[in-house]
């Protein structure tokens, strides 16, 4: 399954900032895979 557009984006932060809110200390090795996500959501 395919998630695309801003919609799709918005879902996974939501995610992942729900887990960042729940394991901060992981925070430093969150933010490069949410920046990831973002890239191949708006350019996929």
């Amino acid at each position: 399954m395919k998630v695309t557009g801003y919609g799709g984006m918005w879902v996974i932060n939501g995610v992942i900032f729900k887990e960042i809110l729940l394991e901060t200390a992981h925070l430093s090795s969150l933010i490069p895979c949410i920046l990831f996500l973002n890239v191949l959501l708006m350019h996929g």
